[in-house]
Formats: structure tokens, sequence, C-alpha cells
């Protein structure tokens, strides 16, 4: 869905920049025919992906090798985007945490009207490292508790 290398009415170009003087990127969107319902609303998983991948781009970009995966995502939908409706599409870093990297993003369509708002956790590592760390975590929890085990 995401990426430059899409044309038109193939997935969303949406190609976001930095505001000046800010964290906060932004880029106009422009929903086209092939995102929407027949009722010429966009549809809600479109929603979400405009969101994902605007919130991605929001991060520092991992050391080569290092992937990032989203590991949480909180939406709110508010109104509709109908085909053809000029939206801005908003993304701004809210933190970090060792591996865990907070993001905020929002679409905005016509008068200022917040159409949707979301949360973002991103970890950094991807599931792979993730999964390491977990069962790192759980083999020295084991070799604890076997130690710490009362004598029979």
């Amino acid at each position: 869905m995401c990426g430059t290398d899409r044309q038109q009415d193939n997935g969303l170009r949406i190609f976001p920049g930095p505001i000046e003087n800010s964290s906060t990127i932004a880029a106009l969107w422009l929903p086209t025919a092939s995102l929407a319902g027949e009722s010429g609303v966009i549809k809600t998983e479109i929603l979400w992906s405009t969101l994902d991948c605007t919130g991605a781009l929001t991060l520092v970009a991992p050391p080569k090798g290092v992937t990032t995966v989203l590991g949480e995502f909180t939406v709110s939908i508010v109104d509709t985007v109908k085909v053809g409706e000029q939206c801005v599409v908003i993304g701004w870093p809210l933190g970090s945490d060792s591996r865990k990297h907070l993001a905020g993003t929002a679409i905005y369509a016509p008068h200022s009207r917040l159409v949707v708002l979301s949360r973002a956790v991103w970890l950094a590592g991807g599931i792979r490292k993730h999964l390491e760390l977990e069962q790192g975590a759980i083999a020295s929890i084991r070799t604890k508790t076997s130690k710490a085990a009362p004598p029979k």
C-alpha cells in the first residue's frame, strides 16, 4: 500500500515530508475511486492503512538489517472521506523507550475536519528479535527457578 513506486490507482500514493522546524510530517492525499466502497466513501481499512504507513515514516530509520514492526495500533474514526476530497495526512513522533517507538497520526478532510486519529507502538528489531529476547528471558527464568527449587 505504501511506497513511492506505486502508480496512479495502485496503492495509497501518500508521500509525506517534514514540516519545517518540527518533527511532524505531512502530505496531501487525494483518495481515488479504487479505494472506495460502492457509496463512494473511502473504506475503513484504507483509512487504517493510511495512518499505518504515515506513522512508520515518523520513526528514525533503523540500522541496516534491523526491521521495525507494528506492535499496537489504536484508531478512532470520527468521520468519513469521499472520493476526490483533498485530505491532509499528518504524523508525529510521541516518544521512544528502548526498542519501543510511539507515533501519532491523523487525517484531516477539507475545512480542517478531523476524520481519523491514531496512536501506534512500533517495535524496532522486528518479530524475530522480539521472540529471541522473549525466549532468552524465559530460559533465564527457568534457570533461576530450577536453582531456587527447594530440595526434595
